[in-house]
């Protein structure tokens, strides 16, 4: 158990020391923001920067909503089934139950399915 315990322990710390300093050496070659910008156009390129991220922004936000709306219309049909699974009588019932909750999973997909498609794609960034 010692033996365990103390290799897990070396794994671990191995891992952390990794985790650490990979950021720290990917970013050693780079120039941070210590220079100073004599490029004329910098305001342009702010400024078609700071669009883009609003327009990514935009993007993400109605991503999540609707994979939010999917995921309450399936939490919505297993409440559904949950509860009339508790009040089926019969087998036959339970079966109906169970066919109409892989319908509403269907129709959820097929909703977030066409709700993606109309939203398009990630807005690229122009160079």
């Amino acid at each position: 158990m010692k033996k365990f315990t103390a290799r897990s322990l070396l794994v671990l710390s191995i891992v952390a020391t990794l985790g650490l300093t990979t950021p720290v050496l990917a970013s050693a070659g780079s120039r941070g923001g210590a220079g100073t910008n004599s490029n004329k156009n910098a305001g342009l390129s702010t400024k078609s920067n700071k669009t883009y991220r609003q327009q990514v922004a935009a993007y993400n936000a109605s991503r999540r909503a609707i994979e939010e709306d999917f995921h309450l219309a399936i939490s919505a049909a297993r409440v559904t089934l949950y509860t009339a699974l508790a009040t089926a009588k019969s087998s036959a019932q339970r079966s109906a139950e169970r066919q109409a909750m892989q319908a509403a999973i269907i129709h959820a997909a097929a909703m977030r399915s066409s709700a993606l498609t109309s939203l398009g794609r990630r807005p690229v960034k122009s160079s």
